[in-house]
């Protein structure tokens, strides 16, 4: 069982997107790569095992950060509540520091509560810039605010952003020189390749500061097989999202290989949220969504075997919460 290390839901202000360096330690790490799997516990990796590797078997990718003895894998459990939340969320702190940065997340890319802190509207439904007139509008930027998360996400320019959402890319802007401009098409204009979908993002070779990835694979959440795609009522454990579409695992792949070509990086991977166990539970799901973290776990771990000096962060449980546990190691680690 793994112990549980309390920490507080984050609420934050994104800084100013000039974000200059304050670098000030020895970084012992060229490259972190924080994994979340949101609301995954001790029982959904047990059910994951036994139907993917039979009782005896293992997880390849989570286990292997729970076990291995090299101090290049951490795994923590986090819980809900008990410290106080963070200054800037990681991601901030290494733009900040000038790293090259990166998002993959199965959910939407502009999801407040999945970028560890890194999007602040007052709620979560402020993505796209109507929304945020209309729910928030003191955040719209029509009345001063720091705009809809889908804004926010644009300015802040990570070099590497892959998930779904792309329902609040196709919302125009409401004031500025983008007034009545899609964000979608303001993100190409300011630099950003687009792709949506899987061979899209296999062309790419490269993402930075001049030319920065945007990923969006899906209207909103990209989807994982709920596993029962045979049709009976046992658990199909296939994880591949239909389509062209691709996998977290496969996202996470190749932001790592884009990222590994700068000098230092941060990654952050949102694998597929999970609610609390009350009530109904869906197993099957339960059961691909896990799976679907754990490959993702597998592709850092090899990337990081195979790469520069990497350091993987796993985190189970509150993507709110991951930030408050992991901020600090991830400072210490890439020296910010």
């Amino acid at each position: 069982m793994l112990g549980v290390i309390g920490a507080g839901l984050l609420a934050v202000v994104l800084t100013s997107p000039s974000l200059p360096s304050t670098a000030a330690t020895t970084p012992s790490a060229d490259h972190v790569v924080v994994l979340v799997g949101p609301g995954i516990t001790d029982t959904d990796l047990a059910a994951a095992r036994t139907s993917a590797y039979g009782v005896d078997g293992s997880l390849p990718g989570v286990d292997a950060a729970a076990t291995s003895d090299d101090a290049a894998v951490l795994r923590f459990a986090v819980g809900a509540g008990g410290s106080e939340p963070a200054a800037t969320s990681p991601l901030v702190r290494a733009r900040r520091a000038g790293l090259a940065t990166g998002i993959v997340t199965v959910g939407s890319v502009a999801d407040p509560a999945g970028s560890l802190g890194a999007l602040e509207v007052g709620v979560a439904a402020c993505t796209a810039p109507s929304a945020t007139s209309a729910v928030c509008p003191s955040d719209a930027r029509e009345h001063g605010g720091e705009g809809s998360a889908v804004e926010q996400l644009i300015d802040l320019r990570p070099d590497v952003v892959l998930g779904g959402g792309a329902d609040a890319f196709d919302d125009d802007a409401t004031v500025g020189i983008w007034g009545d401009v899609a964000i979608r098409q303001q993100a190409s204009d300011r630099g950003y390749t687009v792709v949506d979908d899987a061979a899209g993002l296999r062309g790419v070779s490269s993402a930075d500061q001049h030319r920065p990835v945007l990923g969006l694979f899906a209207p909103g959440p990209v989807e994982v097989a709920d596993g029962r795609a045979d049709g009976s009522a046992g658990c199909d454990v296939a994880t591949a999202p239909a389509d062209d579409v691709p996998s977290v695992a496969e996202m996470t792949a190749q932001a790592s290989a884009l990222l590994e070509q700068h000098d230092r990086s941060y990654l952050q991977v949102i694998g597929p949220a999970l609610r609390p166990r009350s009530g109904y539970v869906d197993e099957c799901r339960r059961i691909a969504a896990t799976l679907a973290f754990d490959e993702a776990v597998q592709e850092a771990l090899v990337a990081a075997e195979s790469g520069p000096p990497t350091r993987v962060i796993v985190v189970l449980g509150s993507a709110g919460a991951a930030s408050d546990v992991v901020g600090a190691r991830v400072d210490r680690l890439l020296g910010i």
